[in-house]
């Protein structure tokens, strides 16, 4: 059976980091935030991005980590929450060396490896706490990139794709939230097995300015009593006549003198554009995620890119 959810944006901005109640009577699951202050979890993240043409792959890199996650405070109102991310490893296969090169000089440059978000009570994503820090680090991060690699050809567009844009809190909050946007999916709604979860949500836009809508699915899928956990999947599509739209804004930003033909030409060159995510989560009852994987497939220029985001307790 579906049922609509109406704006329920909380389905994804809710947090993991809680207590799941798993009742066999009715065959629900309800998470509700409650947190111990100070206590920390520790989780492996590997981030995945694949690019394909036709039936050849031509680009693989992978960046490995670990998060440490600490209770920092907690009021009736709220939580603050402390990421610290730590031994991260770049690899992105032969005839990237420069790219790997500059990926971990910036992986060398201090000040970047603590995310603080704030959620309310009941777990639900709130803000980001130091995202001027994080825009610094990166204003840093770019102009240290270019003095330090100011022979590299083509040092400044690559520079700019990988650290340039973050100007506004919304462009930080977008580009340095991701994994904990994964790890708060879900929370704070009762799910009940097999029913449907079906509405129209926001989501962060391509330019990080602005929100598109996107249609979304949830289901619980599975409930493990034995272990005291359940699996959860969710599937995004975006509005891809939105997509288009601000597609073309891009470009008109990047190419203020370009004609409207020219902008024509250009998005008859990038072809279909779509942007789709899936995710898989198990949750242990007690609100921790055991293991989370969401697979972002995008589509233009040609192309398609994956982007695959694993979560996973140790």
């Amino acid at each position: 059976m579906k049922r609509i959810i109406l704006i329920m944006v909380n389905l994804l901005l809710l947090s993991q980091f809680s207590f799941a109640q798993i009742n066999m009577e009715d065959s629900t699951v309800q998470v509700i935030g409650y947190w111990d202050l100070g206590e920390v979890r520790t989780y492996s993240m590997l981030l995945e991005n694949i690019s394909i043409k036709g039936e050849d792959t031509t680009f693989y890199g992978k960046t490995s980590y670990l998060v440490d996650m600490e209770i920092m405070d907690s009021t009736e109102l709220e939580y603050t929450v402390k990421w610290t991310y730590r031994d991260l490893k770049n690899s992105f296969g032969e005839g990237n060396e420069s790219l790997e090169l500059v990926a971990n000089r910036a992986r060398d440059i201090e000040g970047g490896d603590v995310v603080i978000f704030k959620t309310n009570s009941y777990g639900a994503y709130k803000e980001l706490v130091n995202w001027e820090q994080i825009r610094d680090y990166y204003k840093n991060v770019e102009a240290q990139l270019l003095v330090d690699f100011d022979t590299l050809a083509n040092v400044n567009q690559l520079v700019s794709q990988m650290y340039g844009g973050m100007e506004s809190q919304a462009q930080v909050q977008s580009s340095s939230t991701k994994d904990v946007i994964q790890f708060l999916n879900y929370h704070g709604a009762r799910y009940r097995l097999n029913e449907e979860l079906t509405g129209t949500l926001k989501f962060p836009s391509l330019n990080g300015k602005a929100l598109i809508d996107g249609e979304m699915f949830v289901e619980l899928e599975e409930i493990f009593e034995e272990d005291n956990d359940f699996r959860i999947v969710s599937f995004v599509e975006l509005n891809t006549d939105q997509l288009v739209t601000q597609t073309r804004d891009i470009l008109k930003t990047f190419l203020p003198a370009a004609s409207e033909d020219e902008i024509d030409e250009l998005m008859k060159q990038a072809g279909e554009i779509t942007n789709t995510k899936e995710d898989v989560t198990i949750m242990h009852g007690w609100g921790w995620p055991i293991y989370s994987k969401e697979t972002t497939r995008k589509t233009g220029n040609g192309l398609v890119n994956y982007e695959i985001r694993t979560i996973e307790i140790l």
